[in-house]
């Protein structure tokens, strides 16, 4: 298991295989996510807890998923402590897969 802290949180890889990762992520209150795209991949966020605003998706809550088409930008703001599971998916699932704004 990878795991990875950040002013805004953590997260925490929990299985990845060829062409898919699953992690949790958690979110600090207030903190965002920075603006990015990956060119290799798509995603799935499912909110688990907490709320916030997700670009292109407005207010997401407890219950709510995101789901980011492979070179869409995409950008979270934390409304309360919040934790994501994140489902990756493509030819590349790595980490070096960021580009930021």
């Amino acid at each position: 298991m990878q795991f990875a802290k950040r002013p805004w949180g953590f997260w925490l890889t929990l299985y990845k295989g060829k062409h898919f990762k699953i992690k949790l992520i958690r979110f600090k209150i207030g903190k965002s996510l920075s603006l990015q795209r990956h060119e290799y991949r798509s995603e799935l966020w499912v909110f688990l807890s907490g709320k916030g605003v997700m670009l292109n998706a407005g207010a997401v809550h407890k219950g709510d998923y995101a789901f980011i088409q492979q070179g869409a930008w995409h950008k979270f703001i934390a409304g309360a402590n919040t934790w994501v599971l994140e489902i990756q998916y493509g030819e590349k699932c790595e980490e070096i897969d960021i580009e930021r704004k």
